[in-house]
Formats: structure tokens, C-alpha cells, sequence
């Protein structure tokens, strides 16, 4: 049996929308799609650190910061975000 529904009156807009250009990154996958991004880490120690991503290699982000590259285990970082400078 087909349902039938009755026609929907009125003008109606279709929104289609993205995430945004700030991603949260959790997966190594994730990391690794994100090369070449800018992104803002925050550590077990609390400490928080911003640059480029330069790569993800044996369980380890590897960051171009202000400091120079980096590198940080995966499991040391609380939080991970790409992040877009206005």
C-alpha cells in the first residue's frame, strides 16, 4: 500500500550548510586529512600550543609552531581543533 500525504502550501527555502572551517580533530585520519592546516592544541599539561600541522607519524602530531617543529603524542592531547585566523 502507498502512503499519500497531502501537498505541503506556502514558499519554503532550502538552507544547506558545512560544519565551518574549524574542525575538531580526535582520529588519527583526522590529523592526517588536516595537513597543511592551522590548528590549536591543547595538552594533558594544560599547556596550549598553535601552528601549522605538518604531519602525523607513529601515533605523533608534528607541528610547526612558533618554537619550531614539534612533535606530540597523540594520547597527550586533550583537545584538537583546525582553526582560521580572520
Amino acid at each position: 500500500m502507498l502512503d499519500v500525504y497531502p501537498p505541503v502550501s506556502g514558499q519554503y527555502y532550502l538552507e544547506v550548510s558545512s560544519p565551518g572551517v574549524e574542525r575538531t580533530l580526535k582520529k588519527p585520519e583526522h590529523f592526517i586529512n588536516s595537513v597543511g592546516s592551522d590548528v590549536r592544541l591543547k595538552l594533558s599539561s594544560g599547556d596550549v600550543v598553535k601552528g601549522r600541522l605538518l604531519g602525523f607519524e607513529n601515533g605523533n602530531v608534528i607541528l610547526k609552531s612558533s618554537a619550531g617543529e614539534e612533535e606530540f603524542p597523540l594520547n597527550e592531547i586533550r583537545k584538537a581543533r583546525t582553526y582560521f585566523e580572520w
